[in-house]
């Protein structure tokens, strides 16, 4: 039987040669001991990417202290280099349950943070009435729970209790951009807009800083 870990996306991308996995999972970025960036299927924007950890675990939170640093320094060097190319981005990640048999709004089990150009309206979603909110929900109580996190340009970045709604913020984009139907990235790939990220965004994260 196979395990999780061999099965995973983000696992495989780390350990195959890059000309053995698919145009749009070859990764932007690949930093050993740390992590990778790869363009996001589904993306409704150009220069929607995806960050995630070399270690194989359920949420950002939950990543080994004495890597916790370098993935965070690799998350803000993609922020920049999308803001630079496309404009400031928004945030996000479905922080899994490490609890088998929990619902949560992760598709995957292995931690990746959403990077996307463009602002949502999002916030209530996470700490409105709207929303899953709860005013004790920070990155302390939430480390072994699943959960929302958001940053949006110009906002401090906040934490919620996930709904287990599959995609939840990507439900909520689609439907800003008013196609709330097409929020499902393996139904909607957008490979178009994958194809530019990837053409805008491979040298500026190969750059010296990043390797």
């Amino acid at each position: 039987m196979r395990s999780a870990i061999e099965d995973c996306l983000f696992c495989i991308i780390q350990s195959v040669p890059e000309e053995n996995l698919p145009w749009h999972d070859r990764p932007l970025a690949r930093i050993p001991g740390v992590g990778g960036v790869i363009a996001g299927l589904g993306a409704f924007v150009p220069g929607y990417v995806l960050v995630f950890p070399e270690q194989h675990v359920e949420s950002a939170l939950r990543i080994r202290q004495e890597t916790s640093g370098a993935f965070r320094d690799l998350v803000q060097r993609t922020v920049s280099a999308v803001q630079s190319a496309f404009g400031p981005p928004t945030l996000f990640e479905h922080g899994s349950c490490p609890r088998q048999g929990v619902r949560r709004s992760a598709c995957l089990d292995h931690a990746h943070i959403h990077i996307l150009p463009g602002s949502y309206d999002l916030r209530s979603y996470v700490t409105g009435r709207g929303g899953p909110q709860d005013q004790s929900v920070n990155e302390r109580t939430l480390d072994r729970a699943a959960y929302l996190f958001l940053h949006e340009p110009m906002m401090r970045p906040v934490y919620g209790r996930d709904p287990g709604m599959s995609q939840f913020f990507r439900r909520q984009i689609a439907t800003a951009l008013g196609i709330p139907d097409e929020w499902d990235y393996l139904l909607f790939p957008r490979l178009e807009n994958v194809l530019q990220t990837i053409n805008h965004l491979k040298i500026a994260l190969l750059s010296p800083s990043l390797t």
